[in-house]
């Protein structure tokens, strides 16, 4: 049986995010979310929501998927990913299972 594409709320991502430890920022109009490694202040994970500011659910079936990416913070304040590519959550299934594969992918 095929999974089924299911428009995550905003809402949904946002306290599950920020129950879990990550604050909201944005970029661009995307809304993101961010925990710093306490071990290592130098890394950061970063998830990419697909979510736009103003807008209750992320974006359209086959759009986009919330992306989660380990990011390195240089000397001198610039970031970068640690390594190409980034872990995508696809939103299929039940909400329920589409936050608890996007907090496992974010740790």
């Amino acid at each position: 049986m095929a999974s089924t594409f299911n428009p995550v709320s905003a809402e949904s991502l946002h306290y599950a995010l920020l129950k879990a430890g990550f604050t909201r920022s944005t970029s661009g109009r995307e809304i993101v979310y961010e925990r710093v490694n306490h071990n290592a202040p130098c890394l950061k994970v970063r998830v990419y929501t697909s979510a736009h500011e103003g807008k209750e659910t992320v974006a359209e079936c086959g759009k986009d998927a919330i992306r989660a990416v380990l990011m390195y913070t240089r000397p001198n304040g610039s970031e970068r990913p640690v390594k190409k590519g980034s872990k995508r959550v696809f939103r299929v299934g039940t909400t329920r299972a589409i936050l608890h594969r996007m907090l496992k992918q974010a740790r």
